[in-house]
């Protein structure tokens, strides 16, 4: 029966994204998927196709497309976008992960001690890698209102990509702790960590090089043009698969940041013709027939247990998360974006992703932070995903025009599927 319910749920799930998805867009403007998430979390509470949902066929469809909308983030950021945004992205994602990590840090350490060893510098770390921001979710919000290709979503986007390289700088700095170098157990997890990060500097200098020689290799490609149909589409999956295939290989959540380096090399090494004519099927696979498993699968992931296991410590979490994140994207992009579109950006890169799960089991492992803290934490990501995202849709919802017009990119559009 496994195969008729997970075939009865993608029913359901894209009769969810058709009627209520609709509805949600039409009178609350705000993006389909969000209807999804929102579906996830009652399967969760009421244990409607809880086994479905944890089964690894459904699993293993909800993260290739997470990985397939993180490959087209990479495809759809505008390079020379980026370095004119590069001062910004760098020194911003730096403020605004250190001054988060802090505001958190000294939350743990004077109301919480015991929960992080009596340790400010456990506590700095811990703050600081709870602050991953969810990319893929920001790419799709920003997608359906045709943002993306905008000044305002290339930062976003943009300080997105540049939190998965402090994510794993953070993670070589948690292994590096001395309080995880006793024992042959942490040991590995030094040299696993230094796989990681040598994986992550080798990925970064090919998906350079090959920017660099982008061109030569799409006058080649543009003999392709007059190949079979099929071929062109074919070349950029495969590209796609072999970029998160080898990332995987190293360490399971190292794919995401593998495709979306594969996007941006695809969108350097091939030729504009054969790009625009394969966006349709790179369309349908993302955004239309695996995002939706990905999405329900966020909303189901939000368990209501462990939220009320730990309802004033998540709060406090949420609300000194929220509020830092907020005010310190707000001050530092003021001048750049103005205070409403700051303001905003910030809520935006407020959506958590649970990849730095990692370094914070880590720590937990190690014995560095306590289970409630930990728990407590997860708690939080799981609580912020659909609040934050609500309320950054709606936030662009009544910000569209503007942002289109005041951020537009010159021989771009501002506005359409991506």
């Amino acid at each position: 029966m496994a195969l008729a319910d997970t075939l009865l749920l993608t029913a359901i799930t894209y009769s969810i994204a058709l009627g209520f998805g609709y509805l949600l867009e039409r009178y609350l403007r705000m993006p389909w998927m969000f209807t999804l998430v929102l579906f996830g979390m009652i399967f969760s509470a009421f244990g409607f196709f809880t086994p479905v949902v944890n089964d690894a066929g459904f699993q293993l469809l909800a993260k290739l497309g997470m990985l397939a909308l993180l490959f087209m983030i990479g495809l759809d950021l505008n390079l020379k976008e980026m370095r004119s945004l590069g001062a910004h992205i760098a020194a911003g994602g730096i403020f605004l992960c250190l001054f988060e990590g802090t505001m958190l840090a000294l939350l743990f350490y004077f109301w919480f001690p015991a929960d992080v060893n009596n340790s400010f510098l456990i506590a700095l770390i811990t703050g600081i890698t709870f602050g991953t921001i969810g990319e893929v979710v920001l790419f799709a919000i920003l997608s359906e209102f045709g943002l993306v290709n905008t000044r305002f979503g290339q930062l976003t986007l943009g300080l997105g990509v540049f939190d998965d390289v402090m994510e794993v700088a953070m993670l070589a700095v948690v292994a590096s702790l001395p309080v995880l170098s006793s024992g042959s157990a942490t040991q590995n997890t030094v040299n696993a960590t230094l796989a990681i990060v040598s994986y992550v500097f080798l990925l970064l200098l090919a998906t350079f090089t090959m920017v660099k020689i982008g061109g030569r290799i799409r006058r080649v490609l543009e003999k392709t043009v007059r190949s079979p149909p099929y071929v062109p589409p074919f070349l950029i999956f495969l590209v796609f698969f072999s970029f998160a295939a080898s990332g995987a290989l190293v360490y399971e959540t190292l794919a995401p940041v593998a495709s979306i380096m594969g996007g941006i090399v695809t969108q350097q090494v091939f030729p504009e013709k054969i790009l625009k004519e394969s966006r349709r099927p790179i369309n349908f696979l993302g955004n239309f027939f695996l995002s939706p498993f990905f999405f329900l699968s966020l909303g189901s992931s939000v368990s209501l247990a462990s939220i009320i296991a730990f309802p004033l410590l998540v709060v406090i979490i949420f609300t000194v998360s929220f509020s830092s994140r907020v005010s310190a994207s707000t001050l530092f992009f003021s001048r750049l974006l103005g205070l409403k579109y700051a303001f905003i950006m910030g809520i935006g890169l407020c959506t958590k992703f649970s990849t730095s799960i990692i370094a914070e089991t880590l720590l937990l492992n190690s014995g560095a932070i306590s289970t409630r803290l930990f728990s407590a934490m997860i708690a939080t990501y799981m609580s912020m995903k659909p609040v934050v995202a609500g309320a950054y849709s709606w936030g662009l919802s009544t910000a569209k025009d503007g942002i289109a017009k005041l951020f537009s990119i010159e021989g771009k559009p501002s506005s359409g599927d991506v």
